[in-house]
């Protein structure tokens, strides 16, 4: 799991690029805010609350 200000995000790499990697490998990604949470797992997820 890594997390990543979307700010950063857009300034370094870019949402589309960065969102489209995610994509490719299959990751979940949750946007709380300003941060970007980034589950590096490709299997089913459950949110318990």
């Amino acid at each position: 799991m890594i997390r990543r200000n979307r700010r950063w995000v857009e300034a370094e790499i870019g949402l589309s690029r960065f969102e489209q990697t995610l994509r490719t490998r299959g990751f979940h990604v949750i946007e709380a805010g300003q941060q970007l949470v980034v589950i590096c797992h490709s299997g089913p997820i459950t949110l318990k609350f």
